[in-house]
């Protein structure tokens, strides 16, 4: 008889033990759809809530609350947000805290979800959008259809996106693919063009994140220009006294470049021109050896320069030669993609077989008289042609009286500089008699 009372009484606790006994206000666990996400800006997050209260709980009502701080004292009830289901949209970047707070009565008792002391909710961590933003301008305005316009550009928000342009209409609607990359050179534009803005749009892609950024070119009449610089407002001297540059201010900045070097010249006429830089603000460095880049750099400013006016190539923002080697390839100022030797120290041939394409041909008119197999360590092949206009035009004198011109070595700073003024000078320009 106590055996059957003693088991009675264990199966008594032990179903008991199966339904919790609800206090008022009592706390209950909850459940959400996710524990953690990260979004960007822009992107919307559905959140679910679901307690687990007991069978039978009746008059269930949920109130959403969001915390920057992670601490619930610090949490603002949001306006609206009074269902299992919140749609969040993310307007600003940061780590947010988002929980719901959950009543209900239960046998006449108040239960609820939330737990002062273990918050339980959705840790949200919001991003920054991906964004494509323009190096330079976006909307262009050229007057000579022969001219290229490169548009080049960087994104914001994302580690590796794929870049692609296109052309398209006003409103972004999409064409034909034109690259892909950071850069689109714009040419081929035609006087039938005229006044009609063309349209190109570049997309980023980073995952499930797409943005697009449309460019413009609009080819306008020459005769258009001169009315706009007519239209500008006269501005004086006194007016302007502040951003006026006299060019009789110039000082020449490299410490490392005497007056005493044969070089100097070269080196204060093509820096003074725009057509070359130092290594520092203050320093040439006209020993080191010209690279590959550095010569497409230089070959494509000469180019734009002779035949536009200006330079507005911008640099690369990943690598600051790559719109350069764009522009040469498009140009065809340079065969194929350099990119894999840029920093190559480049040899003379080389050097001479590009910059050959940085001017027309009409440049190179002949002053000196330099037989074929004249100089003695040019081979006839692929560079010989270009190497003898180079002598013929005087922009070459050779390295002794018989003009070695040492094609697999190494061109300095300094020698480049010589060749960049006579290319740039026809005055400067040497005649010369092999012997």
């Amino acid at each position: 008889m106590k055996r059957r009372i003693i088991c009675t009484i264990l199966v008594l606790v032990f179903t008991l033990s199966l339904f919790p006994v609800f206090a008022e206000d009592a706390t209950y666990p909850i459940g959400y759809n996710t524990a953690a996400s990260e979004i960007r800006i822009g992107e919307e997050l559905t959140l679910i809530a679901s307690p687990k209260f007991p069978s039978g709980t009746k008059d269930i009502k949920y109130q959403w609350y969001v915390t920057s701080t992670g601490k619930i004292a610090d949490a603002q009830k949001i306006d609206g947000a009074d269902g299992s289901l919140y749609k969040y949209t993310a307007q600003a970047s940061g780590e947010y805290y988002f929980y719901c707070e959950i009543t209900a009565i239960y046998k006449g008792e108040t239960v609820t979800t939330l737990d002062y002391n273990k918050m339980t909710g959705v840790a949200v961590k919001v991003k920054e959008a991906l964004a494509i933003v323009p190096v330079g301008e976006d909307n262009v305005t050229i007057y000579n259809p022969k001219e290229t316009v490169i548009f080049l550009v960087e994104t914001k928000n994302a580690s590796n996106p794929s870049i692609s342009w296109y052309s398209c209409d006003e409103k972004g609607n999409t064409g034909k693919m034109l690259a892909i990359g950071q850069t689109l050179p714009v040419k081929g534009i035609t006087e039938d063009m005229l006044g009609i803005p063309q349209y190109f749009a570049c997309i980023a892609v980073d995952g499930e994140e797409v943005d697009l950024h449309i460019f413009t070119v609009t080819l306008k009449d020459e005769s258009e220009k001169d009315k706009e610089v007519e239209e500008k407002p006269n501005i004086t001297d006194k007016d302007n006294d502040e951003n006026t540059e006299d060019p009789d201010d110039y000082v020449f900045p490299f410490t490392d470049v005497s007056k005493d070097d044969w070089f100097y010249a070269d080196v204060l006429s093509a820096h003074k021109s725009g057509l070359i830089n130092g290594k520092t603000e203050t320093t040439y460095s006209p020993d080191d050896n010209m690279t590959y880049a550095e010569a497409v750099k230089l070959a494509c400013a000469m180019h734009q320069l002779e035949r536009d006016g200006k330079v507005t190539i911008p640099n690369g923002s990943m690598w600051w030669y790559s719109t350069y080697m764009d522009y040469a390839l498009t140009e065809g100022i340079i065969d194929e993609d350099l990119s894999a030797k840029a920093n190559d120290p480049i040899t003379r041939k080389e050097y001479v077989y590009i910059f050959y394409k940085a001017l027309p041909e009409e440049n190179f008119a002949e002053i000196n008289d330099i037989a074929k197999g004249a100089i003695p360590d040019v081979e006839d092949g692929k560079y010989s042609l270009r190497i003898y206009t180079f002598y013929r035009a005087g922009i070459l004198t050779g390295s002794d009286e018989k003009g070695t011109f040492l094609p697999d070595s190494n061109i300095k700073r300094s020698e480049v500089a010589a060749i960049l003024t006579r290319m740039s000078d026809k005055t400067a320009r040497k005649n010369i008699t092999l012997k």
